[in-house]
């Protein structure tokens, strides 16, 4: 009997020991990434063991009895998930890790980002999908079927010199920034997105915020807020390279990297390209470089990042525009237009032959180095840290610097506009004019701090602050690198120099408070203070002396009522005050009264629908300008539009944008504005040269506010079908725009519409993790358009205007090829 119990009982412990039971599984977050080195620790009353993922997040526990545990799976930064489960048979556990990493999305705060309650108008858009379009065109141009959006390429084919413009305000009104730091040129408050080439490799996400939105740093918002995030990384180490080519001879090339998460701590991200492309236009190529480079480290409630960005640029002028009736082909008002403008346009043979022998692609300048050189490098510093008591704080240390020049060729140049009188040539002959090659020079330097703050009053109320403090200091001279070789040592090549320093401070405060169930409320109030001083000689020899402050104060507020579910009114009033720009300063230098600041009271109303299958967003607004400046149609001599003060203008106008999920594999999306945008009582200025010089003043009532057209509409259509291949459709409508105020429209650019398609296939190969091919084609049904221009009228026995046009290329094809490791 005894031998029978101990036969029992060993038999017990052998059964025990063949029901030891597996745990396994695979760990991802919600990117789909696996999560290398997860742990999981299993526990109960009588046993606790652990374990962690491999590369690719995958986990195995054996030997496990049966019973009831409690297993965790964490992951530093990640929220924490547990799991309950009665164990009796092998078991298998998936788990998505839910979060963005140490919260970086909390961390990574900015003052001018908006949330999802916020009462403005604005869209998102990922990285990631604009990634899919990134064949090499410019930011202006990915963005392009956006709400309210037109963009323009001084090449054609949006590569170089892009730009774009929101509800018909310019870049100097378009507030851009990447990770809170302004991008806007201090002086000019332009963008130049040449100077960044690629930032799309780099970018996480964008935020465009239509009208004044949220305070700012930098100018202030007129037309709209483009706010760029760049703070991104990924868990696990990754390699990307990619290839594209097409029209025109472009061709990008970039590759881009990351290290992954090092030890929970630390990661490195960065990327590099090269474009190049010939351009549309005749002449008009680019050559760019775009660097990424980002450190960081990251602990569970912190993060330390520093970053470059980096590009160079030399892009062949092609500032003058084309003739509009070379565009067009008008022999006859061709050969008028080149009569009336022999002598100061065309002022040589092949000046001539250029002009008559061209087509749409005409390009003014024909020597071989008529280019613009640039190179800027954009520094970031930035400490985030998320404190115990539900405070979230963020300073950015930034430093921006950038030196380069635009070289031109000067035929037969009077000498005394670069201060040179009485120069003789080798006989004792006095010279008054000659060949000139120079080149005008821009290095500036731009740096500051930005903090951000922010916390929880209660479940109910957010409140943030900020405060922006810089100092830019711009230097502008010129050269003159060659001349005549009978008169180049006689003179000096150096003919002009001034600076320009600019100190801007800002503070902001910020409250939203759920003051019912369905309402919330938002109120803001910055108040910003500024200083601006120019000093020197000028490109036209003058002496130039501006010394000016201002302190703006700038009010916010907005109601957000939710309806329903899933629908919510919204309504605001914002005011934005902004400062005139350096050449508002110059151009007006002794020609009149210093332009005054800017005043906008921006009025919005909207209902906004969102359910898992379609959403939409439909509302007015109205913008209300007291002193806005607005475009006269001329150019001032290196391209820049000159401006005026009118007392009173307004935009009134109706947005919505939709999205319906169709099928599982196919969305519609589009957006539609219609707007009225008015100037009251505009008074041109005219000049007539017929006997002598007389000024004449011509009263046109209420105009059109320029480029600004009354209808900007688009819609588009993507397909997933077979295998992983991807079909996007898209079209964009634009109307009539006027290149001045006078409404007329002999000064008008047409209406025009265009279609692109883009085709996109995706493969998992053995070796590479990814490859995807995409083909894009741009104006497929091979528009003729032009989307930019400018015009003057002046009198000489009758009135004459000068329309000068920028054609976009017709149908083009971009092809590329991008591989992940």
């Amino acid at each position: 009997m005894r031998a029978f119990y101990v036969f029992l009982f060993s038999l017990l412990i052998v059964l025990d020991i063949l029901a030891q039971n597996t745990i396994r599984g695979r760990i991802i977050n919600a990117q789909q990434e696996p999560l290398e080195l997860a742990l999981i620790y299993v526990k109960n009353d009588s046993l606790q063991v652990g374990t962690t993922t491999d590369q690719k997040g995958n986990y195995i526990l054996s030997d496990v009895p049966p019973g009831s545990y409690t297993i965790k799976f964490s992951y530093t930064g990640y929220e924490t998930v547990s799991r309950s489960i009665k164990l009796y048979s092998d078991t298998v556990l998936n788990v998505t890790l839910t979060g963005d990493i140490f919260q970086l999305e909390a961390l990574e705060i900015t003052g001018n980002r908006l949330n999802d309650n916020a009462p403005f108008r604005y869209s998102n858009i990922s990285g990631k999908s604009l990634r899919k379009e990134n064949l090499g065109q410019d930011l202006p141009v990915l963005l392009q079927n956006s709400t309210s959006l037109v963009f323009s390429s001084d090449a054609g084919n949006g590569i170089g010199y892009t730009s774009m413009r929101i509800r018909g305000s310019d870049q100097s009104r378009i507030n851009v920034t990447i990770n809170g730091v302004p991008v806007n040129d201090a002086e000019s408050q332009g963008v130049f997105w040449v100077n960044m080439p690629d930032l799309v490799s780099s970018a996480d996400n964008i935020q465009i915020q239509r009208g004044v939105g949220a305070s700012t740093n930098g100018a202030g918002a007129f037309g709209g807020t483009v706010s760029i995030n760049t703070n991104q990384f990924r868990i696990n180490p990754y390699t990307q390279a990619s290839l594209s080519m097409g029209s025109f001879g472009t061709l990008k090339s970039s590759l881009r990297f990351g290290t992954g998460l090092m030890n929970q701590k630390f990661t490195i991200d960065g990327s590099y390209s090269i474009i190049k492309s010939d351009g549309f236009i005749d002449r008009a190529s680019s050559e760019l470089q775009g660097l990424y480079l980002s450190a960081a480290k990251i602990s569970d409630r912190s993060v330390i990042r520093f970053q470059v960005i980096s590009g160079k640029e030399t892009t062949y002028q092609a500032w003058n525009g084309v003739p509009q009736d070379r565009f067009y082909n008008n022999d006859q008002n061709l050969l008028n237009h080149y009569f009336r403008n022999q002598g100061v346009l065309y002022l040589t043979r092949e000046d001539s032959l250029n002009l008559f022998n061209a087509d749409q692609r005409y390009n003014y300048y024909t020597y071989k180095n008529q280019v613009d050189d640039y190179r800027q490098t954009q520094s970031q510093l930035v400490w985030s840290q998320k404190f115990k008591n539900d405070i979230t704080a963020k300073s950015t240390f930034f430093y921006t610097f950038g030196t380069g020049y635009f070289e031109q060729y000067r035929y037969q140049d009077e000498l005394e506009n670069y201060g040179f009188r009485n120069v003789t040539d080798e006989k004792g002959q006095i010279i008054n004019a000659a060949n000139i090659i120079r080149r005008r020079w821009l290095r500036n330097h731009f740096f500051g701090y930005i903090g951000d703050i922010t916390g929880k009053i209660g479940s109910k109320a957010v409140w943030s602050g900020g405060l922006h403090a810089s100092r830019y200091i711009g230097g502008h001279f010129g050269h003159i690198i060659d001349t005549d070789p009978a008169i180049i040592s006689q003179i000096y090549n150096d003919y002009y120099r001034n600076n320009g320093y600019k100190n801007d401070f800002s503070l902001f405060l910020r409250a939203e408070h759920q003051i019912a169930p369905n309402l919330s409320y938002y109120a803001d109030a910055q108040f910003r203070s500024l200083t601006y001083d120019i000093s020197g000689t000028d490109n036209d020899l003058r002496s130039v002396i501006v010394t000016e402050n201002y302190h703006f104060f700038n009010p916010k507020f907005g109601l957000n009522y939710g309806l329903g579910k899933n629908g919510f009114l919204i309504a605001s009033v914002a005011v934005a005050r902004k400062e005139p720009s350096r050449s508002d300063f110059l151009d007006h230098a002794g020609q009149g009264p210093v332009p005054e600041p800017e005043v906008l009271t921006d009025y919005e109303f909207a209902y906004k629908h969102a359910t898992k299958t379609w959403n939409i967003e439909t509302g007015l607004f109205y913008m209300d300008y007291k002193n806005q400046l607005v475009l006269n149609g001329n150019l001032n001599d290196v391209g820049s539009p000159l401006r005026i003060n009118v007392p009173s203008s307004y935009r009134l106008g109706w947005e919505t944008e939709f999205r319906f999920k169709i099928h599982e594999k196919a969305d519609v999306s589009g957006n539609i504005t219609y707007s009225k945008n008015v100037i009251h009582n505009f008074r041109e200025t005219l000049y007539d040269y017929t006997n002598g010089f007389n000024v004449l003043e011509i009263e046109h009532g209420n105009t059109p506010i320029s480029f600004s057209p009354q209808i900007v509409s688009g819609i588009q259509a993507s397909f997933l079908l077979w295998k992983n291949l991807e079909v996007v459709w898209a079209s964009r409508y634009i109307s009539k725009q006027h290149m001045d105020n006078t409404g007329q429209k002999s000064r008008s650019i047409p209406s025009y519409h265009y279609h692109n398609v883009r085709l996109s296939w995706k493969r998992f190969l053995p070796v590479l993790k990814e490859t995807e091919i995409s083909i894009s084609i741009q104006n497929l049904l091979n528009r003729k358009f032009y989307s930019n221009g400018y015009t003057y009228s002046y009198i000489y026995n009758e009135q004459v205007t000068e329309n000068f046009v920028y054609p976009q290329a017709g149908i083009n094809l971009l092809i590329g090829i991008q591989c992940t490791l």
